[in-house]
């Protein structure tokens, strides 16, 4: 009899906390939509350190945080002195908590951060392709940190597999292409990484971005994606890098990540008085698209230190007019060493500069 009195006066007192925490919650749902930012910290704290997952989850509370989010980011963002001496940490707490619920409104208010990297670009990662778009207009902010965070997130979602369908990952490509000729370096090194793994390389360390100079001598790089020949590229020393350091077993070039057709040649490609070495690399097998505007280069040193370098292409070849390609016939010889042509590539227009990190 005891034993049962017990469990009712158990059951009784759980019930009444149940509901006090529902009442709380209930209570916090209000505060956080008041115009006071010290009563909405309040009222986040009370659900964050309270609510059960599943009320979380629930619809009120679910939109109530969002719309708070919402709310506070546009004062962090926009405001020089947000409310409250403690705001700061308060909305990246609100920050990371509303994240992790993994609700789609919260894309503009993550993408508007991806400068911060972590929680936000961990977050864009998880959400794939419904936050790829946002993702990649942030590379062409001028702020190289926010271009650096973009690339993080779109990383993320490879390694995730978040945006595994092919117009996703047709976007990806094109994205880290065009991010692999960025002018900051963290961003170019990043891109290239992200490219790597994209093509079936995975590169665990952080890599030494290095320079490379595709078709050496020429002025655009021009690759006809269909041609049987070969490519010549140039891996340039530094002060502080010998490109003689490379394991040429390890050298692998373009989307294809092929390796080279020839020894290493070495030669003072650009006349610094430093030696450079020069390979050769067969053009289909590159796997080069019609739509790349660059081409990458991935190597370890004899060191067991990882390279990547990437360089500016212009394609052509590519459009048809009736039966015949958009494109000069012209064959070139197969360059010896730093030799100049592509084989069957007969290729002519203006390059970008956008040799090595700058």
């Amino acid at each position: 009899m005891r034993f049962a009195l017990l469990l009712i006066i158990a059951f009784v007192t759980g019930a009444q906390s149940s509901v006090a925490g529902a009442q709380s919650i209930d209570a916090a749902l209000v505060q956080i939509q008041s115009a006071d930012a010290n009563i909405r910290m309040e009222g986040f704290y009370t659900i964050a350190e309270n609510a059960s997952a599943s009320q979380v989850a629930s619809d009120p509370v679910r939109s109530g945080l969002v719309n708070l989010l919402i709310l506070e980011n546009g004062i962090f963002r926009t405001s020089a002195e947000p409310d409250g001496p403690a705001f700061g940490d308060y909305f990246s707490e609100l920050f990371t908590f509303v994240a992790s619920i993994g609700d789609t409104r919260t894309i503009p208010v993550l993408v508007s951060n991806i400068d911060t990297g972590g929680t936000a670009t961990d977050a864009l990662g998880s959400f794939g392709a419904s936050a790829l778009d946002g993702v990649i207009s942030q590379l062409s902010s001028p702020d190289p940190s926010v271009r650096n965070g973009s690339v993080h997130a779109i990383q993320t979602m490879i390694l995730k597999g978040t945006a595994a369908d092919a117009p996703s990952a047709a976007k990806i490509r094109s994205a880290l292409d065009s991010a692999s000729l960025d002018s900051y370096p963290n961003v170019r090194r990043n891109a290239i990484v992200g490219l790597a793994t994209v093509f079936g390389q995975r590169i665990e360390s952080t890599p030494q971005l290095i320079n490379i100079d595709i078709k050496p001598g020429e002025s655009p790089n021009a690759i006809n994606p269909r041609s049987n020949g070969v490519i010549p590229v140039a891996v340039l020393s530094t002060k502080t890098f010998d490109a003689r350091s490379i394991d040429p077993t390890t050298i692998k070039f373009g989307p294809g990540q092929t390796g080279p057709r020839n020894r290493v040649h070495v030669e003072d490609v650009n006349r610094d008085g430093l030696p450079d070495i020069v390979l050769q690399f067969a053009t289909r097998a590159s796997q080069i698209a019609c739509s790349d505007t660059g081409s990458f280069l991935v190597a370890t040193t004899t060191a067991g230190q990882v390279v990547v370098g990437s360089d500016s292409i212009r394609t052509v070849g590519c459009k048809r007019r009736g039966a015949h390609m958009d494109g000069d016939g012209d064959d070139e010889k197969e360059s010896q060493g730093g030799g100049k042509g592509e084989r069957g590539g007969g290729d002519d227009s203006g390059r970008e500069d956008a040799r090595g990190a700058r």
